[in-house]
């Protein structure tokens, strides 16, 4: 079987430094944000990305 490297294309940034401390449903915590940094040379893979209501 052939082995598959995965590549980082970003990171998410958010109050939460442990997968624990994050709440399992989003709803419970509304007032918290995070955000996503896509590295710049993936951005064009994004393309139209915003006509999609999931990721």
């Amino acid at each position: 079987m052939a082995a598959m490297e995965c590549i980082p294309i970003g990171f998410i940034q958010s109050p939460y430094r442990e997968r624990g401390d994050a709440p399992r449903q989003g709803r419970l915590a509304a007032d918290i944000f995070a955000e996503i940094h896509v590295h710049d040379a993936y951005i064009p893979g994004l393309e139209g990305v915003e006509r999609s209501s999931h990721l």
